[in-house]
């Protein structure tokens, strides 16, 4: 909590991934204590649109300068277009995980970046810190449970710096190590 972390992972989409109609499906999320019920942050797929949907809920809550608080179900989306199947995608996340509004949140989609966002990033009162989840998770009962979805994960590290995370980066110097 309230320290830079950085984030890197790869993650491949076979195109044999299942489309569901317009809906989305949870392929990661930071959790933090569980009494909240629901992460501070996910990442979700859409096939249909080709789109990695980045969902930051603390974003969602903002107060304004005269002390009013705010909420909108239109802050904290973002949308990181042209995610296709097939390809492997790199993404570095840059955060300060923080229930005040000194946090930020910045993300880079194969070495661009695509988020940067300044505020409040983890809901007020839980002082554990997150926790990481990758995987499938389907919170709709229209996903048919006779479809198979895949998603391959790769190269995920934590640490103190860009350069320690990037996927690409790790990659090279495995190459060059073999």
């Amino acid at each position: 909590m309230n320290r830079d972390i950085w984030y890197g992972i790869s993650m491949y989409i076979p195109d044999e991934y299942p489309a569901m109609e317009g809906k989305s499906m949870v392929i990661g999320q930071w959790h933090q204590d569980a009494r909240w019920g629901y992460p501070p942050l996910s990442q979700n797929y859409d096939v249909t649109n080709e789109e990695l949907l980045i969902y930051l809920i603390p974003a969602r809550f903002w107060t304004s300068s005269d002390g009013t608080k705010h909420y909108s179900q239109k802050r904290g989306l973002w949308k990181i277009k042209d995610f296709k199947q097939n390809v492997w995608h790199d993404l570095i996340y840059n955060i300060k995980w923080t229930g005040d509004d000194n946090g930020y949140f910045k993300v880079w989609h194969n070495g661009v970046q695509k988020i940067d966002f300044k505020g409040l990033t983890y809901i007020p009162g839980d002082t554990v810190g997150p926790f990481l989840k990758f995987g499938l998770y389907q919170m709709s009962a229209a996903a048919s449970k006779s479809q198979t979805h895949v998603i391959y994960f790769d190269e995920y590290r934590r640490g103190n710096s860009y350069e320690r995370v990037d996927p690409a980066q790790n990659e090279k110097m495995n190459k060059t190590n073999q």
